[in-house]
Formats: structure tokens, sequence, C-alpha cells
């Protein structure tokens, strides 16, 4: 069986340091760790988990790349007396191993800003000084991927690295570590839990050699999908050319590329009885931006196909099930596409999604 970890427990690693706003200032320490108390001093077996921590951060630090800097800093006086003197940068509290860190980047106008922030590495218990270093090293390789992703334009305008997605790539980590230890063994692995946190998605750039090809397969499938169901008195198409503003270049079938993955327009259009001269007068039309595929599911272009393909066929069936309901006229597009359903892990063919869409809508066998 193999030795566990002793990096923060659940109660711990899912407890978010809050930080409802960054200050030039010091946050108090204190108040950070949310009345953890500086407990006993280090005791021999505790001092080499310090040393080891700092001897790799020194090394490592500071990173920069263009506008950002992460560097180590110490405590401003007033912190260093609530801590029995401790000056940093790594710190310790009852239970828990910091870091005190200054992040240099921009404010919301671009302007350049020294953010410092304390982040929390471990717990004073951990001994696996290995599994440390290999999540030092991950955590170095993430903050490197964010710096550089953060001023990339390729996908519209730059974003802001910020303290919290430090954070956040953390303690998606320790999770990983405490749920799943083989996951973080490795210092790949525990880089790719690190950059799995939620709060990232919002910063990452997709590697360019997935996007490119799934834009493709995207394109024609929907090029070949117009609409991509009818009936007398409903349609359901995408947009090839939207009419809000969009961060990138579509694609000819309007697929655009966005750090969140790719997104397809989607018109949902509601129909009268025919008329005089055959034509069916609109009774309601809604278009909406949907995120089709999100990062994880773009190497997989396949799988994605069969999605489609899957929800193609299940359309007509959901939407004689609402119309029987009298909820049709309810829904938006997005109620029409379940993306989601790429999340599981079983659903391989049209068939496995056919059948996972029907059972998410609730419909009747048949």
């Amino acid at each position: 069986m193999e030795p566990s970890a002793r990096l923060p427990s659940r109660r711990h690693c899912d407890r978010a340091i809050p930080h409802p706003c960054y200050r030039d200032a010091f946050m108090s320490l204190a108040s950070s760790t949310r009345g953890e108390g500086l407990g006993p001093p280090l005791s021999l077996d505790e001092q080499p988990l310090i040393a080891r921590i700092d001897g790799a951060l020194a090394r490592a630090l500071p990173i920069s790349d263009g506008p950002y800097t992460l560097a180590l800093t110490t405590l401003p006086d007033e912190e260093r007396a609530r801590l029995d003197g401790q000056s940093g940068p790594v710190l310790y509290t009852r239970a828990l191993v910091h870091v005190a860190l200054r992040l240099t980047g921009l404010d919301a106008t671009g302007a350049p800003r020294d953010l410092d922030h304390v982040l929390t590495l471990c717990e004073r218990t951990e001994r696996d000084l290995d599994r440390l270093d290999t999540l030092l090293a991950a955590f170095v390789r993430v903050v490197c991927r964010l710096m550089r992703d953060a001023q990339d334009t390729s996908l519209g305008a730059p974003a802001r690295l910020l303290p919290s997605h430090l954070d956040a790539a953390l303690r998606a980590a320790l999770r990983a570590s405490v749920r799943k230890p083989r996951k973080t063994r490795t210092v790949d692995a525990c880089e790719a839990a690190m950059l799995e946190a939620p709060e990232l998605q919002d910063l990452l750039v997709p590697p360019p050699e997935t996007i490119a090809p799934a834009v493709a397969a995207l394109d024609a499938w929907f090029t070949a999908h117009v609409p991509v169901m009818s009936t007398p008195d409903f349609e359901l198409t995408h947009v090839r050319e939207p009419r809000w503003p969009r961060l990138t270049p579509p694609s000819p079938q309007g697929i655009e590329a966005t750090r969140k993955g790719l997104c397809v327009t989607i018109r949902t259009t509601a129909f009268d009885a025919p008329d005089a001269f055959g034509e069916r007068p609109i009774l309601d039309a809604f278009e909406q931006q949907i995120l089709l595929v999100d990062p994880a599911s773009l190497s997989d272009v396949d799988r994605v196909i069969a999605y489609l393909d899957g929800w193609s066929a299940t359309l007509p069936r959901v939407v004689a099930h609402w119309h029987a309901k009298d909820k049709l006229a309810d829904r938006m597009p997005c109620d029409f596409l379940e993306p989601s359903v790429l999340d599981l892990k079983k659903p391989r063919t049209a068939e496995d999604f056919a059948a996972a869409l029907a059972k998410r809508w609730k419909l009747p066998a048949g």
C-alpha cells in the first residue's frame, strides 16, 4: 500500500485563503490563516522541512516573463510581531507552512503593481521531502506557464495573472494528492493536476496544435448539418456571422476559439402556421454563444464529432418531448445542448452519446 502523503488534509487544502482585494500592503497572515494560531516552535524533525522549502524556492525564484516577476519577500515589521519575529519568506503557523511571495504584475489599467501574498504550501507534519520537491517543481513550471499565457494575444486580449491563480493551482494539486495520491507522484502529473484548476481556465491558452484540427472538424460537421434540425414549427441551426463582437476572428462556419475552448452560436426559431403564400411567420428567434468544446476535449476531435452526431440524432426526440409538454417555447438555445456529457468517461460513439443525452434530458424510451 502506498504511503500516505502528509500534504495538507482535505480540511486544510479546501480552505481558500481569503483575498477580497489585493493591496500593496501585506495582507495579515494572522487573518489569512483563519485562526490557525502560531503553535509551538519548530521541532528538530520539522526543521529539515523548512530548510528544504527555503532552499528549493531560493533556487527557483525569482521568475520573470514580460511584465511579471514572482519573487520571495519578507514580512513587514507589524506582521513579524504577530508571528514571534518570523520574517519569512518561509513561515509557519500551528498546522501549516506558508511562503511570502511578491508578484509584480499589472493592475486593471495595465500599470505595473506589486502584489504581496502569503501562499500555503503544506502541513507542518509533512515528512516526504521528495514529494514536496515534486510539488514545488511543478508549481514553478505552472508559474512559468501562467506568466506566458497571461500575455498571449492569439485568443483575444491578454489576461491578468493574480496571486489567486497561484493559490488555485496549488490547491488543485493538494486536493489531488489527498484524493488520488498517484496523480501527483511525478512532476508532470502534479503540473497537470494544477492546470486543471477551474480558476485558471480564463487564463490558460490551449495548445495551438489542438485548436486548428478541432476547428476544422467542427467546420466540416456544421457545413454538413444546415440546419441541424428542422420541423414545420421549429428550427435549430448554427450562426456563421453572429451580431455581437467577437474576441477572435471566427472560422468560416462561425466557430470561435477562446481561452475557455471552442464556441459556437446557436439560433433557435419558432414558426407560426404557414400563411396563404406558404411562408412560415417567425414567432420567436433566439441566439446564444455556447461553449461547445472545452480545452480538455480539444485533443480528441473524433469523440467530439461522435457527440455531435449523437446530439443531432437526439434533437428531434427532445423537441417533440418538450413540445408535447408545452415547454418548447420556454427553452433557450443553451437548453438544446449538453456539452457536459463530454465530461463523462464512458461515451465514445454517437450511440453512446445519444443514450447519455436521452438520460440527461429524461426522455421517454423509444
